[in-house]
């Protein structure tokens, strides 16, 4: 079995997912009713059906569980030499948990509070998360990761204090990620490790593009934003990066990093949700690009759980705005 045999099941599984004009029929929903009468019959049915309160918290949850159980009947599904690849990969939704745990920890949030915004991971983290959650501070949380794939973080906790805000450990964080995601990437047959690099390359880029402009935006010290970028790029080279991160000006950030400029725009506004939107978008492209060119490899199998993890992104966007009255809008990656 190799990676042609999990590529084949995907083709099945993308029937599964929602089309846009769905999509669009949702964020059109008049309230949450509507919307959860419209996803009774996906696959998001049997999560959402008896939930005995119906708001915006309670559907983001059920989309992220129903985003795992997609995550884990691929990694269980993996041949033997695609396996830890599959497991670096999905472990993404780990660093998810992982980073709206801190983030809780670090606002001084109930234990109750954090658990209510964590998805459960059965079958893809090894973390204690009941330890983690009972944790008095960022502190103690960050100390119980020693011996862990996350152990390095807590060399961020002085930079967090400094800065008065998460995102250096949430940069760390992905740095690690991705890392981790490289490393096992290097392992596989140089055809299959040649075609998955784009679609994780862009990942990286706009993971990079984010984290250089720190000193721009947040005032960062050139030093910590450096050492925050991921040694790996595609669009936007090593130089291109330093540059931004070197920029005094909004312009120059924007010169620096050119084929961005949709997502750097938004982040110099100020308007982080956009420019996720809009790097999402370019994700999308290039996922559905893969997906086309490499029909029974494994760049359809991450272009599908790419578009499992968008449209978990935009149902829970939705959810939201319908509860709150507005539109999406530009927030969706479609």
């Amino acid at each position: 079995m190799d990676e042609t045999y999990i590529a084949v099941r995907c083709h099945g599984l993308v029937t599964h997912l929602l089309p846009r004009d769905v999509l669009g029929a949702l964020a059109s929903a008049k309230g949450l009713q509507d919307l959860t009468s419209i996803l009774t019959p996906t696959d998001y049915g049997h999560r959402i059906v008896g939930l005995e309160k119906v708001d915006a918290q309670a559907l983001e949850e059920a989309f992220n569980q129903v985003l795992a159980e997609r995550f884990r009947y691929l990694v269980k599904l993996a041949p033997e030499n695609l396996e830890g690849f599959m497991e670096a990969y999905a472990r993404r939704l780990e660093v998810r948990n992982l980073s709206r745990l801190l983030r809780g920890k670090y606002s001084a949030a109930s234990p109750g509070e954090i658990g209510a915004w964590l998805t459960p991971l059965s079958g893809l983290s090894r973390l204690n998360w009941d330890a983690l959650l009972e944790a008095e501070s960022l502190e103690r949380a960050v100390g119980l990761l020693k011996g862990t794939f996350y152990e390095g973080l807590g060399g961020y906790v002085e930079p967090c204090s400094a800065y008065g805000s998460i995102l250096p450990m949430e940069y760390a964080l992905k740095r690690m990620y991705y890392m981790g995601v490289l490393d096992h990437a290097e392992r596989l047959p140089s055809e299959s490790r040649e075609a998955i690099l784009p679609l994780i390359g862009l990942e990286v880029d706009l993971a990079n593009v984010s984290a250089s402009l720190a000193p721009l935006v947040y005032g960062y010290s050139e030093d910590l934003t450096v050492q925050l970028l991921i040694p790996y790029h595609h669009r936007v080279s090593g130089s291109k990066l330093v540059e931004a991160v070197r920029a005094k000006s909004s312009q120059a950030a924007l010169d620096a990093l050119t084929p961005y400029n949709r997502v750097v725009e938004q982040i110099l506004a100020g308007r982080d949700d956009l420019a996720e939107a809009e790097g999402l978008k370019i994700l999308r492209e290039e996922a559905e690009h893969a997906m086309r060119g490499s029909p029974i490899e494994l760049p359809y199998t991450l272009g599908y759980l790419i578009l499992c993890e968008l449209e978990c992104r935009d149902l829970s966007f939705i959810a939201v705005a319908v509860e709150h009255g507005v539109s999406p809008g530009g927030y969706l990656s479609v």
